[in-house]
């Protein structure tokens, strides 16, 4: 085979490639950079280092594949248990508030209309639903007595009922006879009514 001469140039290109070549692979980083820089443009090539490190770090993904994913699972569960916990505090909340409006008196109609006003709006308090509802749904005005002879009784008979609030009223509705008489009447009248 002859050999092919080749001028100055081109040696010294070639000694200082060597040259810096000799320094990556003395270098551990840029050593790894070479080597997997050969396997690119070469892959058949058999360079230890890669192909021995290979399953390894397939091996080591597939663990950071699973960690990452044991993460994400514990952060979602934790997240789901806040949240479940911030639901469970905001419906005990909300049940305490219904019960307390049940407490001070308010009708079953009264509540689910507070409770239905407040899901509407999007309000997170009964209180202020409660204020907004009546507020909105203001009680009816009560109409003034027009006359002044009330038929308080319904009695069809005028002067027995006027005999008897005369004597309630003389004696300050203190005197039980009078009582005792007026419902004796009445249970008579009663059970005469009956009768027929």
């Amino acid at each position: 085979m002859a050999m092919r001469e080749i001028d100055e140039t081109e040696y010294v290109q070639m000694r200082n490639l060597v040259g810096t070549l000799g320094k990556m692979m003395a270098h551990p980083q840029a050593r790894g950079m070479v080597l997997q820089a050969q396997k690119t443009v070469n892959p058949d090539a058999v360079i230890p280092e890669i192909d021995a490190a290979a399953p390894l770090k397939a091996a080591q993904d597939d663990i950071r594949k699973m960690i990452e994913e044991d993460r994400a699972e514990r952060k979602r569960e934790r997240e789901e248990r806040e949240e479940g916990k911030r639901v469970s505090e905001f419906t005990n909340r909300w049940e305490a508030k219904k019960k307390a409006l049940r407490e001070d008196g308010y009708s079953t109609e009264y509540v689910e209309g507070v409770e239905k006003l407040a899901q509407e709006r999007g309000l997170a308090d009964l209180d202020a639903a409660a204020a907004l509802f009546d507020r909105l749904n203001p009680p009816p005005t009560v109409a003034a007595p027009g006359g002044g002879n009330w038929d308080i009784f319904g009695n069809a008979d005028k002067g027995a009922e006027d005999e008897f609030m005369k004597k309630l009223w003389d004696t300050r509705g203190e005197s039980d006879g009078v009582v005792l008489a007026e419902a004796g009447r009445a249970i008579s009248e009663i059970r005469g009514a009956n009768r027929r």
